[in-house]
């Protein structure tokens, strides 16, 4: 109980689909994830179905704002995972907040990128080639380091064991010397 937000927190783990989905009808919110690289995977979509706002941590919201139009990130409360308690005690106290948030996570689920007319002329772009050029990313533009379900120093953990073992070519990261150059930096200010 988070009493000072006049607030409960349920976690459930082990239980039936069925248990899951009462808890996300009754909350007002809920946390899906403390370390990702999506801002409305798996459970967060699940929950944006029921018009529930989902909470996501992650490192790379930035970089995801750089590389979609604002109109396609999927209304959610993203933070930094540091900022986690943050975002939740901000959705605890502001209920028009949450009602605004929900709004727009409806209109962005029945009118938006994620409602089925929008999903119809994907399909049929895709099917008659006509592909839009701004729906291409160039993987060798990509600079996100953090990997995804792990703190930030468990990533820098990991790549600087790699780079002991093996050097900079166990990252494997030739073809991309952009993000092989931010890894070394990145590394580099670790020490």
């Amino acid at each position: 109980v988070l009493e000072y937000l006049n607030a409960e927190l349920i976690v459930l783990t082990g239980v039936p689909h069925s248990r899951v989905l009462e808890e996300i009808e009754k909350c007002d919110f809920v946390i899906d994830q403390l370390y990702s690289d999506c801002p409305l995977a798996g459970f967060a979509a699940e929950a944006a179905s029921f018009q529930k706002i989902p909470v996501v941590g992650g490192y790379g919201w930035d970089e995801i704002r750089q590389t979609m139009s604002e109109g396609d990130i999927p209304p959610a409360k993203l933070c930094h995972p540091d900022n986690l308690l943050g975002a939740v005690e901000e959705l605890c106290k502001d209920v028009n907040l949450r009602k605004q948030m929900t709004v727009s996570l409806e209109e962005f689920l029945t009118q938006g990128q994620w409602s089925a007319k929008a999903f119809a002329h994907k399909l049929r772009c895709i099917l008659t080639g006509d592909i839009p050029q701004d729906w291409f990313f160039n993987p060798k533009t990509a600079n996100y380091k953090h990997g995804v379900g792990l703190s930030e120093q468990h990533a820098m953990d990991i790549a600087h064991r790699m780079v002991e073992a093996g050097g900079i070519k166990s990252l494997q990261l030739a073809d991309k010397p952009h993000l092989e150059a931010s890894y070394r930096n990145w590394l580099k200010n670790e020490n």
